[in-house]
């Protein structure tokens, strides 16, 4: 079966996106609206039960996440790196040492889920609606449960929407519907005034989806839309070409990042040169790389003895 370019597209994109949000704090409430639920929903999308089904989604997803908890363990130890305390390593943070990949650990529950829903329950379309009945529990119940179970359970209806829809032949690329289109665009505009006025952002890692987790569903399903149908998608230019390039190594990408940007701002803690620039003290450059990063992956260590240094 020929691999289809646009779904590796859509994937680069939102690999892009992930990297951009763990890097900088531009566009971060608009595009945590929908950057990992469309890697959910595209994961949906090619859900096929075939013999093993369970087994082939722990090798291809479970392994990878021991691979590289592993080896990154490894490495920042052996480096003598003092940015990932032991301490943050907890049943609810397993992914301490390399942030991004709850996103593993959470996609196999929900595979686990729908597949075990996919057997029982004969109506497809009642799937849906227990789906986001999950959802939402887990939204307004507020409950951490550990090892990324709750924001797998959360994550639920993004993967059975992106199955839906591929059955019933809704994510093929023939062309938005216009009406849909400004239905789509408008909430998606909604969703961002939402974070924007209420100075939130939503965050599945984290667990955090405010008082109205339905408008978190609706302004993701509106954007993955308007992606799914944006029409230069659909044609062979040298751009798709990367990003489909990306999008195919999204898990690898999805990685290995994270520990770089650390390596990154470990460069610019330990090199003075760098933020004695007239761009600023260190105080002010530091402390923003750790708003920018500490929140999902790592601790800055650093900032209480840069006020110490300032004073």
């Amino acid at each position: 079966m020929e691999r289809d370019i646009r779904i590796d597209i859509l994937k680069g994109i939102g690999i892009l996106l992930v990297v951009w949000g763990h890097a900088t704090a531009i566009l971060i409430k608009e595009i945590c609206i929908f950057h990992m639920p469309l890697f959910f929903f595209l994961a949906g999308m090619f859900y096929h039960p075939k013999q093993g089904f369970i087994q082939s989604r722990a090798k291809r997803l479970l392994i990878p996440f021991g691979e590289y908890s592993l080896i990154f363990a490894v490495f920042y130890f052996s480096m003598g790196l003092q940015g990932i305390p032991l301490d943050k390593l907890s049943i609810h943070h397993i992914a301490a040492f390399d942030g991004p990949l709850w996103f593993l650990v959470a996609l196999f529950y929900i595979c686990v889920m729908y597949y075990f829903l996919d057997k029982t329950v004969k109506k497809k379309n009642v799937i849906l609606i227990v789906s986001f009945v999950i959802g939402l529990a887990v939204a307004y119940s507020k409950i951490n449960l550990p090892f990324y179970i709750g924001q797998g359970l959360f994550s639920l209806p993004f993967y059975a929407v992106g199955k839906w829809m591929n059955d019933k032949g809704l994510t093929q690329a023939e062309g938005a519907i216009k009406k849909a289109t400004v239905i789509a665009i408008a909430g998606y505009i909604i969703a961002i005034a939402f974070c924007r006025l209420a100075h939130y952002q939503f965050d599945i890692s984290q667990l955090k989806f405010s008082s109205f987790p339905f408008i978190f569903y609706a302004g993701a399903f509106c954007a993955i839309y308007l992606l799914l149908n944006f029409k230069p998608f659909n044609k062979i230019t040298t751009p798709n070409r990367i990003l489909a390039s990306l999008g195919a190594n999204s898990l690898t990408i999805m990685a290995i990042h994270a520990p770089f940007l650390w390596l990154f701002r470990d460069f610019i803690r330990t090199n003075s040169s760098f933020y004695d620039t007239k761009l600023g003290g260190g105080n002010f450059k530091l402390n923003h790389f750790c708003y920018l990063h500490n929140i999902e992956l790592f601790n800055c260590p650093w900032n209480r003895t840069i006020k110490k240094t300032d004073s």
